[in-house]
């Protein structure tokens, strides 16, 4: 058994509820800031990651970040609109931490500021295939895995069964072997 699969079992959740791509918005498990993923280590399903707010660094397994990224999960900390403009944001201002759309740019309040561009960022076609195919080939193992622990709790129960039958038979013989004991005892007193 692989790594990932011993991983999927030991979760008490599916991946397809861990995991509702629609609803997942990644942040620090700390804070609802925003993270740089630094590395993601899939034979030892870990993350690495540094929070954009405090910059502290964190390396942890897979399931523990998505499990301590819940409780500060912001949809609104993920929204790439501008909360004053109403307009998509153009980039990202690090003086300010926070992101600013054209008209924020326009008011020159963030002039001298560092930013980040944040189209240079968005990943092209190329890479777009590349995590989509590694979506495919995950949905494709997740099926494989349930697959296996149908067929797997299927043969546990067979052998379940049996040996609860084999037991059964083994107490009616005792059963019997007594009956037929006390008969001759019985039958030796009279």
């Amino acid at each position: 058994m692989s790594e990932e699969e011993g991983y999927f079992q030991d979760s008490h959740e599916s991946f397809g509820d861990m995991f509702k791509l629609n609803e997942l918005y990644y942040n620090c498990t700390e804070c609802p800031s925003h993270i740089d993923i630094l590395s993601i280590n899939e034979k030892e399903s870990m993350i690495e990651f540094t929070c954009k707010n405090t910059n502290h660094r964190m390396k942890m397994p897979i399931k523990e970040y998505i499990n301590k990224m819940k409780y500060f999960n912001n949809k609104n900390i993920n929204d790439d609109t501008c909360k004053n403009h109403n307009k998509k944001y153009e980039c990202y201002c690090i003086d300010c931490n926070k992101h600013l759309c054209k008209s924020c740019l326009k008011s020159g309040n963030h002039i001298n500021h560092k930013k980040y561009i944040l189209i240079e960022f968005e990943p092209n076609e190329k890479q777009v295939k590349e995590i989509l195919n590694k979506i495919n080939y995950y949905e494709n193992q997740i099926e494989n895995l349930e697959k296996q622990k149908l067929i797997k709790t299927k043969e546990l129960n067979n052998k379940l069964k049996e040996a609860k039958d084999k037991l059964k038979m083994e107490k009616e013989k005792d059963e019997i072997n007594i009956i037929i004991k006390e008969n001759n005892e019985n039958k030796n007193n009279l």
